[in-house]
């Protein structure tokens, strides 16, 4: 992913955990910056998005009802 943050191929990115404690990225410090958009999700509803796309759910939320 740091490959296209550094190219400027991402606006936006669906992540569990957009920081690091260890050190600084690229998305972190674009993120920072206001040029790339972050939307937090658990990470459980997370891999249930990849989970639902891999099947071929697109459309999918997986919210629970």
């Amino acid at each position: 992913m740091d490959v296209l943050v550094r190219n400027g191929l991402v606006k936006k990115a669906i992540v569990a955990a957009p920081v690091s404690t260890v050190y600084q990225n690229n998305f972190e410090k674009l993120l920072r910056a206001g040029k790339v958009e972050a939307e937090m999700v658990p990470q459980g509803t997370l891999a249930e998005r990849i989970r639902a796309a891999k099947a071929g759910w697109e459309g999918c939320t997986c919210l629970p009802v």
